[in-house]
């Protein structure tokens, strides 16, 4: 794991004291900052059967099972798709009402709980408010903003921050000897250790990277009726995959901004020339672009129209 010591602490000393746990937990932070990983470890320092060390053995039969999904007492809903569904929480809810078989915990992982439908959400409410005594819920999400209220208040709320770009740079160095390519997936990635990998490791991923700052740094060049053209391609995308767009356009705006504040702070080439637009802008107005992006992924997460907010935010650069 890259980052967050001080959650992994806090995670650990729970672990580490038979009950101390929350019986639910909710870690927050943006896509790939690590909140699965930091999750999953959580649950393995909970299940492991060797209680001289401090932290997971790794070696144990719970260690060993877990990570593998097949640990009885350990339930990760993380399905395939946009939605997590009633019936799959009714599913869990279930397998945790039964007696724990090994170590005498059982724990839940619901993964990006924001896909939780609401009939879901409602049914994983109840679990909630009567936990049963011996089991950890964990969940995570983008923002506590994304769920139900009434869910937020009976987790304890962990935000995962993005990591610094120095611990980032030592971690991504130990697995590539290519000084550039380092560079560009560090400042890809904005902090977020699971993208910086990706981007090291995957070249489709970085060759999509630039195609989007290309795109983010031609959209003050382009007319009306191209911004209107490509709202209207995009408004058939699934509103996962748009969330997704207006993330990576917050990231290279966000970058924009953090590079005319701080101009000692080079670029990669290749960002440079794809963003070069961009940077002749002011910071006010990077500022203001910035703002209005957050806005519309915000309103694309509670259902907006796509079309008309996109359209919105394209007539803005």
């Amino acid at each position: 794991m890259i980052g967050h010591e001080r959650v992994r602490e806090l995670l650990a000393s729970f672990s580490g004291v038979q009950g101390a746990a929350p019986h639910a937990i909710l870690l927050t932070g943006p896509t790939s900052v690590g909140k699965r990983t930091v999750a999953r470890a959580f649950l393995q320092q909970l299940h492991c059967l060797d209680h001289s060390v401090p932290e997971a053995c790794s070696v144990c039969r719970a260690c060993q099972l877990l990570p593998e999904g097949k640990l009885i007492d350990a339930q990760l809903l993380d399905p395939e798709g946009s939605k997590i569904s009633i019936a799959e929480v009714r599913s869990l809810q279930e397998r945790v009402s039964r007696t724990a078989i090994e170590g005498g915990r059982k724990s839940v992982l619901i993964a990006d709980a924001e896909r939780l439908t609401t009939e879901a959400a409602n049914a994983l409410l109840k679990t909630l408010e009567e936990p049963p005594s011996d089991t950890t819920l964990v969940l995570t999400a983008s923002s506590a903003d994304v769920l139900l209220p009434t869910i937020v208040s009976r987790c304890s709320v962990l935000p995962l921050r993005t990591v610094p770009k120095e611990m980032l740079r030592t971690h991504l160095l130990r697995r590539s000897l290519d000084p550039a390519r380092v560079e560009l997936a560090l400042v890809l990635a904005d902090g977020r250790p699971g993208r910086a990998i990706r981007f090291l490791e995957q070249e489709d991923d970085i060759q999509q990277a630039l195609v989007q700052a290309k795109a983010v740094g031609g959209f003050s060049s382009q007319s009306l009726i191209d911004k209107f053209a490509v709202a209207k391609e995009l408004s058939d995308e699934e509103r996962e995959r748009v969330d997704q767009l207006l993330d990576a356009w917050t990231s290279l705006l966000r970058l924009a901004l953090l590079t005319k504040v701080y101009p000692e702070e080079h670029l990669p080439p290749e960002l440079q020339q794809e963003l070069h637009s961009l940077l002749e802008k002011s910071q006010e107005q990077l500022l203001q672009l910035l703002k209005r992006t957050l806005e519309t992924r915000e309103a694309v997460r509670e259902n907006a129209n796509i079309r008309l907010s996109l359209e919105s935010l394209l007539l803005a650069f």
